[in-house]
């Protein structure tokens, strides 16, 4: 089956959207936030808005990266390692992206990274720069790998691990990437959010029976199947794919995804990015409430990359 044009808009939509209500809630605990009367794209009055500095509805580093890697995806046509990460250093230095060119919230392990790549010139190892470095940097930009229907399944999971080599290259990251590639690529084939995710971890755990060090990641720290999950908001990217993945199981539209994400507190705007991407796929950019499209910028240049 292939991606429709209406999947590859619902699902980015659904992405930067996430992505721009978190933003303000970022860094407040999930005991503060739940005192709230309600999460919007807009705080309520009174709140100390994080990033203050940033209009209502901008995407951060989750955003501008994600749409990184999918202009490099359709302009070169192909899977360009050193395309993607010309394309993040321009970001990083230049706003490339970025709503009116602004940088900002960008994580410390992907600054190290991109300072390391602007030297090395090697996107393979520039991502090992930070030893362990396993935050969910790399994971919060995956989405348009997944989205590509006529990657076979090796080529999403060996495209999944190298964007993330170049700012995260331990395996964990790696892993996390590629099951979420999977995961949205069986939500096109037409499963659901609970049977899209079983079928990227069975297709993932037979895809690394050659592979023992992966393996051994990713039965004994990703996978969230066989754990009581707690909802975890930080920057760890196994709690994020986890926290994610306990969300969309629980919840049954775009908004409450979102806000449920957002919830969880710390990294908001990640989490919700992450959820996002795979709600706005899942529920159809037209279930994506009304004003949060309004309210959202850069809208022009996500319909320019979308013709």
């Amino acid at each position: 089956m292939g991606t429709s044009q209406y999947q590859i808009k619902s699902a980015l939509y659904g992405l930067l959207i996430g992505d721009a209500v978190g933003v303000p809630y970022e860094f407040n605990d999930a005991k503060t936030l739940a005192k709230l009367d309600t999460i919007d794209m807009v705080p309520p009055k009174n709140f100390q808005r994080s990033h203050a500095g940033e209009l209502p509805g901008t995407w951060s580093d989750d955003g501008a990266q994600m749409l990184c890697l999918f202009a490099s995806l359709k302009a070169c046509g192909k899977f360009d390692i050193y395309d993607i990460a010309d394309r993040f250093v321009a970001w990083y230095d230049r706003g490339y992206m970025a709503i009116n060119h602004r940088v900002f919230d960008v994580g410390i392990q992907t600054s190290r990274s991109l300072h390391e790549y602007k030297l090395s010139k090697n996107p393979y190892t520039s991502g090992l720069v930070v030893e362990n470095g396993r935050g969910n940097g790399s994971l919060m930009r995956v989405l348009p790998v997944g989205l590509h229907s006529e990657y076979s399944n090796q080529q999403l999971i060996d495209y999944s691990h190298q964007q993330s080599l170049i700012t995260h290259g331990d395996a964990v990251p790696q892993i996390c990437c590629a099951l979420y590639s999977l995961w949205v690529s069986s939500i096109i084939n037409g499963l659901s959010i609970k049977h899209a995710y079983e079928h990227a971890v069975n297709t993932l755990t037979e895809h690394y029976q050659s592979r023992d060090d992966f393996l051994y990641q990713l039965e004994e720290r990703v996978r969230p199947l066989d754990y009581a999950l707690t909802g975890k908001g930080g920057g760890y990217v196994i709690d994020s794919l986890r926290s994610v993945r306990d969300v969309l199981l629980n919840t049954d539209n775009y908004r409450d995804a979102i806000i449920n994400s957002i919830l969880l507190g710390d990294d908001t705007d990640t989490t919700a990015a992450i959820a996002g991407g795979i709600a706005g796929l899942y529920y159809g950019y037209d279930a994506i409430p009304q004003p949060w499209v309004d309210l959202l910028a850069g809208k022009a240049l996500v319909e320019e990359l979308l013709v």
